[in-house]
């Protein structure tokens, strides 16, 4: 009984501590930051903060789009935010993330670097040190991105890449 009682207070608090950061009303309650699919886990979802990077031919399934070249990265600040609208998500995060041909196969050739690891939101910067062919803004490969917190969940999205 007791055990029980701890716990509706924790979950009580938590909800009221959630409403409180949230912005309600749907809009973000970080300023400029852009809803997108979610993919979600637990009532999670990525978003990215901002403007997005650029502008790629992104569909629906991905958290965001960038391009990368020869010298020119791509970066995006991402957020895990929850359905109420709080971003950063409550707990520690800490980022994997695979650079991947749309076919599903690792590719070398781009790198993706986040920071700060563990994080939230985070600068996830792509980049290459090879001449790429350019995709004239088509998604040509995508980055797997993995954020876990303490408490063992995680989410998984993609991020499109368009090269130059």
């Amino acid at each position: 009984m007791r055990f029980t009682l701890l716990m509706a207070a924790g979950v009580l608090a938590a909800g009221v501590g959630l409403a409180a950061c949230s912005s309600g009303g749907g809009s973000q309650a970080f300023p400029g930051a852009q809803s997108v699919a979610p993919m979600s886990h637990s009532g999670l979802q990525f978003t990215v903060v901002g403007v997005r990077p650029d502008k790629v031919s992104c569909g629906s399934g991905y958290i965001t789009c960038v391009t990368v070249g020869k010298g020119a990265p791509g970066k995006a600040k991402i957020c895990v935010q929850t359905t109420t609208g709080t971003c950063p998500a409550p707990g520690t995060w800490t980022w994997k993330s695979k650079v991947l041909t749309l076919g599903g196969k690792p590719y070398k050739a781009i790198k993706g670097k986040i920071k700060p690891n563990p994080g939230d939101p985070i600068t996830d910067t792509l980049s290459t040190k090879k001449k790429l062919k350019n995709s004239h803004g088509k998604v040509k490969y995508e980055q797997e991105v993995m954020a876990c917190n303490s408490s063992s969940s995680c989410l998984t999205g993609y991020v499109g890449i368009a090269t130059k």
